[in-house]
């Protein structure tokens, strides 16, 4: 019952500030403040996967399908897992595995976030034409 005053976006936020705080002593990330360029691109990729998990159940809740928060929501928590088989001791792992593993993450919310806002728009405008017709062919 408390896992559902959870949302899923808070989760998956969660998660992905669990893997900076793990890879934050790796070498890619030392002497990078937060509003280093690279850094904020690492953020903002959070926030996109951040909302389209949030778009997402707002989907669901409107009867309407779309996979990719909870694709984004089950990697980020295979990530957390993984990070520290893949680097058990980040301080001395090499910036380009660390990067790579981010990469992915930053494709994987980039892409889902177009993906779910196109639905999000076709959902939108078929809802919109529904409620139209339903008043009477108004165009709103």
């Amino acid at each position: 019952m408390a896992l559902n005053l959870v949302h899923p976006a808070l989760l998956y936020v969660l998660f992905q500030l669990l893997i900076l705080d793990h890879l934050r002593h790796a070498p890619a990330f030392l002497g990078r403040s937060p509003v280093d360029p690279v850094t904020l691109c690492v953020y903002g990729a959070q926030f996109l996967g951040a909302w389209t998990v949030f778009y997402t159940t707002l989907m669901r809740d409107m009867g309407l399908r779309s996979t990719w928060g909870t694709v984004l929501l089950l990697t980020s928590l295979v990530a957390v897992v993984s990070q520290y088989f893949l680097f058990p001791e980040p301080a001395r792992t090499e910036p380009a595995p660390v990067w790579w593993f981010l990469g992915v993450q930053i494709v994987l919310s980039s892409t889902g976030w177009v993906a779910t806002m196109v639905h999000w728009r076709r959902g939108k405008r078929a809802w919109e034409a529904e409620r139209a017709q339903a008043q009477g062919g108004l165009r709103p």
